[in-house]
């Protein structure tokens, strides 16, 4: 049985495919990609431990980190109108 690979191509852009392909190709992960994995190695850190203090500071870290998200995505304004006019710097 073969498994498909959802990865967004349908619903990426055509315009944005290729400069997507070229990252990924490059091992390029997105800074929120980065920010999501590090969420979860603290959620499993939270999970180990014993010492409130320590939980404390991984709640703390947790918190600035999706905060940080929200931020990120509620941005549009770093979504140029065409991404060849971004590129070209006539944003």
């Amino acid at each position: 049985m073969t498994k498909t690979l959802d990865d967004g191509y349908d619903e990426t852009s055509p315009e944005l495919r290729m400069p997507f392909k070229i990252l990924k190709d490059a091992g390029v992960v997105p800074r929120e990609v980065e920010m999501f994995r590090e969420i979860a190695a603290l959620k499993r850190a939270l999970h180990e431990t014993a010492s409130a203090d320590e939980a404390r500071t991984l709640r703390q870290r947790i918190s600035e980190l999706q905060q940080a998200i929200g931020r990120w995505f509620s941005n549009v304004d770093f979504i140029p109108a065409r991404p060849k006019d971004f590129v070209e710097g006539k944003e």
